[in-house]
């Protein structure tokens, strides 16, 4: 698509530095709503079986990163994610691929001894509280072809509507500009609907 399309729906460029941190996920309404209210939980919080380097005990958080080969900030652009504030207390973790790392034992348990496969990784024990995020980061203008551009409207309307209803006034960025995005205009928006 034209880079004109977009015009309408960005605004001003942010003023990010690359000491936020971000926290990639997949969109579902009912998890977007409970992270928004309660935070961002780890495995053991929700219930759920730890899985990845982050185990039961941390949240995964990235920074943004020229290393593609070992960077997970890189590898989840295309994901929605929480853009988290700088001043949060974290654990860098060391890479696997480039340092000896300590054995992977220590992934489920609450020992700050944490690895993972990308040098971009940090991780937070337990929860990132929701005063800690500052705004959303959404990938809409990358490698947008028509149908493609349309479902990414479509789910952005939706996380507009959520945004709306429990934190109005949190911003949207755009993944690959670094753009504001302008909500009322995604908003105002008519997308044609598949039959």
């Amino acid at each position: 698509m034209e880079d004109n399309y977009f015009t309408e729906l960005l605004g001003t460029p942010s003023m990010l530095t690359k000491d936020v941190y971000y926290h990639a996920f997949n969109y579902d309404s009912d998890l977007l709503k409970k992270m928004l209210q309660e935070g961002i939980k780890a495995k053991i919080l929700l219930h759920e079986k730890g899985t990845g380097y982050n185990g039961l005990f941390y949240v995964s958080l990235s920074k943004e990163n020229e290393d593609y080969l070992y960077s997970a900030y890189n590898l989840l652009i295309a994901h929605p994610a929480f853009i988290i504030d700088e001043k949060l207390r974290t654990i860098k973790t060391r890479n696997l691929g480039i340092e000896k790392g300590y054995p992977l034992s220590f992934c489920n348990t609450f020992l700050p001894f944490r690895e993972s496969n990308y040098s971009d990784e940090y991780q937070r024990f337990l929860i990132v509280p929701p005063t800690m995020i500052k705004a959303l980061r959404y990938n809409l203008t990358a490698n947008a072809s028509e149908q493609n551009i349309m479902n990414r409207l479509d789910v952005l309307q939706k996380i507009i509507a959520i945004l709306a209803e429990i934190q109005p006034n949190l911003p949207i960025i755009d993944a690959t500009t670094k753009r504001y995005i302008n909500k009322e205009n995604v908003q105002q928006l008519k997308l044609k609907k598949e039959s």
